[in-house]
């Protein structure tokens, strides 16, 4: 039967060709631009769900008014705010501040071949513990003590070509101006991470230097850090956002209200830090969820106007088939026998507009990278839920 179902279905498209061609094509078009337009938001919704512990690190937030005006958000907070919140709220398993810098790098290799780095942070030791980016050489445990470096896989063939980079020296001038061992080379950091760096410099470097050194009011002065926290699994972050603001207000609260200022701490979960364009730090990658929002809308359009288009095709050409339905019935065959016929035809069109889809859509997509300045890959096609998503397509 299903055998008979295939032949009659493929007759039906091979002797109308031009009707076959129309409904193929323009669902083919409609479901390519749908994926394609999906493909780009799977990739922003992905950003930082790759790290082990996602759910559980959180970045801390300022958020002040003065004089009962609107309340805004920032992300800069004080040197010694890490280490106070880890010290009174037992809730906080690890922290680790981030800041940036863009020094002139070179090798012990060869000193005369300098570097201008766009992507290096100084961090904490717990950075590493916290966030998910493997080393593929090197000792975690001496990564990020004094006087050692963490560099990307891309940064040590730069520097030192096919030799072994554990161990060699490089030179760093910028906010600290010292020579540092490679400890450490990690993965390349991946495209859907709002953290992009080459390098990873030891905080403590930083602090013993420059402003940092005899910073005023004990490290409470300069708002120069992002601070990440990691609480336990089943820690409730509302809490944990108000003991975050009364120990603030322990260390802080005679000099706000001196000054006429409210203010709070309070963790943004890790997932929301990429798309929440409201609140934004240093030179990471930057998305919106009203775009995202939007592009959304517009794939759903694009696959209904194909769909609709599909529909009107097959009913009109329903009148055309009258006659077929009729000589059929005449010769004995089944109201549902009808139906399974015409349903099978309809799946074989739907499946071969949809496997042209996917064919096209991954050709298409270097395009779509350039245009969109993201990088999806052929990863995305491993996604478990994409095959569930086709499936409903179809």
């Amino acid at each position: 039967m299903l055998k008979n179902y295939f032949k009659v279905a493929f007759r039906n498209l091979w002797q109308n060709p031009g009707y076959s061609f129309i409904n193929i094509f323009g669902l083919t078009i409609g479901l390519t631009c749908c994926l394609i337009i999906f493909q780009y938001v799977a990739f922003e919704y992905s950003f930082d769900r790759f790290h082990e512990n996602d759910s559980e690190l959180y970045r801390v937030i300022m958020a002040s008014s003065r004089g009962g005006g609107e309340e805004g958000a920032g992300t800069y907070t004080p040197q010694a705010m890490g280490s106070a919140l880890a010290e009174s709220i037992p809730e906080i398993q690890l922290f680790t501040r981030i800041t940036p810098d863009e020094p002139i790098v070179s090798s012990s290799l060869d000193p005369d071949r300098v570097f201008e780095e766009k992507n290096v942070l100084y961090v904490d030791e717990e950075f590493m513990q916290m966030f998910s980016f493997p080393l593929l050489s090197g000792d975690l445990q001496s990564a990020l003590k004094p006087g050692t470096v963490l560099i990307s896989q891309t940064a040590a063939n730069k520097y030192f070509g096919t030799e072994n980079a554990v161990g060699e020296v490089l030179n760093i001038t910028g906010q600290v101006e010292e020579s540092f061992r490679v400890a450490g080379v990690f993965e390349d950091v991946p495209a859907n991470s709002h953290l992009q760096f080459e390098l990873l410099l030891p905080m403590e470097n930083l602090l013993k230097s420059g402003q940092y050194v005899d910073e005023p009011e004990g490290g409470w002065h300069y708002n120069n850090f992002l601070t990440f926290i990691q609480v336990n699994e089943n820690s409730s972050i509302t809490d944990v956002n108000q003991k975050m603001t009364d120990v603030l207000m322990a260390q802080r609260g005679d000099i706000l209200k001196e000054r006429g200022f409210t203010m709070r701490l309070y963790g943004q979960p890790l997932q929301d830090v990429y798309l929440n364009s409201e609140v934004h730090a240093f030179g990471g990658l930057q998305g919106s969820y009203r775009t995202v929002y939007f592009f959304s809308i517009i794939g759903l359009v694009t696959l209904l106007i194909a769909l609709f288009n599909y529909i009107n095709l097959a009913t009109a050409r329903s009148l055309d088939r009258s006659r077929e339905v009729g000589v059929r019935k005449v010769i004995g065959a089944q109201r549902n026998q009808l139906i399974s016929q015409f349903f099978f035809e309809s799946a074989l069109t739907n499946l071969i507009a949809i496997v042209l889809a996917i064919v096209l859509a991954e050709l298409l997509q270097p395009l779509a990278n350039n245009l969109w300045e993201t990088e999806v890959t052929l990863s995305f096609w491993t996604n478990p839920w994409l095959p569930v998503t086709i499936l409903g397509v179809f």
